[in-house]
């Protein structure tokens, strides 16, 4: 199971760091480097489905340009994201 775990984060750091924008590429990399190591199934269950989100809609979800909808305002992946780059 830990193979599959760990299998699973370094896809999810490397789609992170590929998402076809530059900006959200650093975005999401420069966390996903920092959080996914440390993250266990559940929570990478819930980063994979934010990975789903469009990268316009997560930017400006993560700078509170927008607020969010209610289907995604549950996933701790988002949450923790949005704190990471809005530490007051």
């Amino acid at each position: 199971m830990d193979d599959h775990l760990e299998h699973f984060r370094k896809k999810l750091i490397f789609r992170s760091w590929h998402r076809g924008t530059r900006e959200m590429d650093l975005m999401m990399g420069k966390f996903a480097d920092a959080q996914l190591p440390g993250y266990g199934a559940e929570q990478l269950q819930a980063y994979e489905a934010l990975m789903h989100e469009n990268d316009p809609d997560i930017y400006n979800w993560i700078t509170l340009q927008e607020t969010l909808p209610d289907y995604i305002q549950s996933n701790s992946a988002l949450r923790e994201l949005i704190a990471f780059y809005n530490k007051t």
